[in-house]
């Protein structure tokens, strides 16, 4: 490992030494610093009145209990900083001191402050140095809200072509979601087995259009953790290096978010019923939790285009790899990471929702297979 931390030492060095081979072209030497460039947005059409307003003045905040309009399942919303609305929750708080939050396994609705949630989240060992040191002042954020979340839904496969099961789930997701644009982002052409059956009738003729297959290599300018993602990249072709491809989705999920806006899912979710069941629920920017919302799941989150807590995150996960070396699941942009990133950027506009209702079959907001898509790669 010693010799993989060398290419994050002097900024000099990683210049001299870190090169991206740019396809059909020669190679390419990457800067220490990769700024934000250009951005490389693909064009999906008009975009929607509510685009620059707040969320909050958008759409109506969601109630603490969400019914879906075609079924009896309801999902229970909590938000920081809002303690008056677990009231109406039917799940029991039981996260108090005296509780044995630490072994939790749900998400619950949260009433403890953001500072209490903090020192936990330090207590079971969450990153916590440079931008989510709780002790440090909070940087100014440009934008003083959270936006609306655009209809998108992200899909991404890496290190290998995108195999047919996992198309067939994304079909699934475009025909139950006929309103939601759908992107796939790459690192490897597709098979043209797998590109018929994403073009076939009933998803090309949707209302939103066909399923967008889009490559890692067109934001070279646009993604600012790019000459990261290109590293892990180049070990992960190392038997001896596992988990990079993994490490790589925990990134560019982030990156592909604050580009677009929308829902990303692990290509391991079971479309169960449509997102618009729950009204404008799916609006708001929203991530997963459990143990008393120490823990935040990274496999199926939204946010707003260009979202302020994106920019804030990816911000902390740069100089968590490149300052303090952690940039590999789950230290890198995992959910320890993410859960540390939420409660330092502690907004009360991003719905935090129990684990159970995406990750149980008994709640099927979405069923998650759990199958370890990127096991060791």
């Amino acid at each position: 490992m010693s010799k993989i931390w060398l290419l994050f030492g002097v900024g000099s060095i990683l210049g001299a030494l870190l090169y991206l081979h740019v396809p059909g072209g020669d190679s390419e030497q990457i800067s220490p610093e990769l700024g934000r460039g250009p951005t490389e947005t693909i064009d999906l059409g008009e975009t929607e009145s509510w685009e620059d307003s707040c969320v909050a003045s958008a759409f109506p905040r969601p109630r603490p209990l969400v019914r879906s309009s075609s079924s009896l399942k309801q999902v229970e919303v909590t938000f920081l900083n809002m303690p008056e609305r677990i009231i109406e929750h039917k799940t029991p708080p039981k996260c108090r001191d005296e509780d044995d939050w630490m072994a939790d396994k749900i998400g619950r609705p949260i009433a403890s402050p953001t500072s209490v949630l903090l020192w936990r989240a330090v207590k079971v060992g969450h990153p916590h140095n440079g931008l989510l040191d709780p002790k440090k002042p909070m940087p100014e954020q440009t934008r003083s809200c959270m936006k609306a979340v655009p209809k998108i839904l992200h899909f991404l496969w890496f290190c290998s072509p995108v195999p047919q099961h996992v198309v067939k789930r994304i079909v699934d997701f475009a025909t139950m979601n006929p309103t939601y644009k759908v992107m796939i982002l790459v690192d490897v052409p597709p098979n043209q087995s797998e590109v018929d059956l994403m073009n076939v009738p009933e998803v090309t003729r949707r209302p939103a259009g066909g399923i967008v297959v889009h490559y890692l290599s067109s934001y070279n300018n646009a993604f600012r953790t790019m000459e990261i993602l290109m590293w892990m990249d180049n070990i992960s072709h190392n038997p001896k290096h596992k988990h990079k491809c993994a490490g790589m989705s925990d990134v560019a999920r982030l990156e592909t978010l604050f580009h677009y806006g929308g829902i990303y899912m692990d290509t391991d979710f079971v479309a169960d019923r449509p997102f618009a069941d729950y009204g404008d629920l799916f609006r708001w920017p929203f991530v997963t939790h459990k143990v008393c919302g120490i823990n935040v799941i990274n496999s199926i989150l939204s946010f707003d285009r260009k979202s302020a807590f994106l920019d804030f995150a990816l911000n902390a996960f740069k100089e968590n790899c490149l300052r303090f070396r952690n940039c590999m699941p789950e230290a890198g942009a995992g959910p320890p990471f993410i859960a540390m990133a939420i409660l330092r950027f502690n907004s009360s506009d991003i719905a935090l929702i129990g684990q159970q209702f995406f990750h149980d079959s008994r709640h099927q907001v979405v069923s998650h297979l759990t199958e370890n898509s990127w096991g060791q790669r």
